[in-house]
């Protein structure tokens, strides 16, 4: 399975972007502040991703899109804004107002 993961560019550049959205997150308890803020804006209720790095399973990665692609409000039609809307906006936020480097340049590359 990892050498399945490492020889398809496209599964290996969906685990290096939920691994940034998951490390923005993880070290850094303004951003998750911020993202909550945001999500309450959108009417989301947000949650962060696991990691996908550390063990490469499947029911991870599988679990960290679940939980990113989830369909937003309360009746989870799928007008309403979800957890990937929240996450884009504030990673599109971050890339605009961030002091620290590491962050603009994860923030960048999950834009793009």
């Amino acid at each position: 399975m990892l050498s399945g993961q490492r020889n398809i560019s496209m599964v290996d550049h969906v685990c290096s972007l939920l691994n940034m959205v998951w490390k923005t997150y993880h070290f850094s308890c303004k951003s998750i502040r911020e993202l909550r803020a945001l999500g309450e804006e959108l009417g989301v209720r947000v949650k962060v991703p696991g990691i996908v790095s550390g063990t490469r399973w499947l029911p991870h990665v599988n679990r960290a899109l679940q939980t990113l692609l989830k369909p937003g409000g309360k009746d989870g039609h799928l007008q309403n804004p979800g957890q990937f809307t929240a996450v884009f906006y504030h990673m599109d936020h971050l890339t605009a107002s961030s002091t620290n480097a590491d962050i603009v340049g994860r923030s960048k590359k999950v834009c793009i």
